[in-house]
């Protein structure tokens, strides 16, 4: 009886390693992400208030691409965090679109086009940055939940 517990709290010994490393590795990623999120931030304000038309940075989803799909697989985020997340994202992502489009225009002599992307990726930066009036900014948004789940202790994950 003794030796059969011994082997099963050997089994439970081994077990905690991997589970104490997938827990780190859920908190890393968080941190990531969050590191992400702040340098858009950082870059969307000086986007505002530069007002640089074509600026040479993009804002940064490297992280996104790689740790959310990780974060997903885990079971690490729930649904209603999904829609925070990939809508912040999904508009960085279409800003630094728009990005692209200003510096192809800004070759060509159509100033109109120049003008109106500008105008267009300007109201995406202040909704990603700002808010609207109908609206919380997204930053605000994602910022909160990524906090809140970088502040989980390492069992909570």
């Amino acid at each position: 009886m003794i030796e059969a517990l011994l082997i099963l709290f050997g089994f439970i010994l081994a077990f905690i390693p991997n589970w104490l490393d997938r827990k780190r590795k859920i908190r890393s990623h968080w941190r990531a992400i969050r590191s992400e999120i702040s340098l858009i931030g950082k870059k969307g304000r000086a986007y505002l208030e530069h007002g640089v038309k074509a600026p040479l940075y993009r804002f940064p989803c490297k992280t996104y691409d790689t740790s959310y799909e990780m974060l997903l697989t885990e079971g690490a985020i729930l649904e209603e965090e999904v829609l925070v997340i990939e809508t912040f994202y999904d508009l960085a992502k279409d800003i630094n679109r728009g990005l692209d489009q200003i510096q192809g225009y800004r070759s060509d002599k159509d100033s109109k086009e120049f003008d109106a992307e500008f105008q267009r990726n300007l109201l995406k930066v202040k909704e990603l940055i700002v808010g609207t009036s109908d609206a919380e900014a997204l930053l605000n948004s994602a910022v909160s939940l990524v906090n809140k789940k970088c502040d989980l202790k390492l069992i909570q994950y």
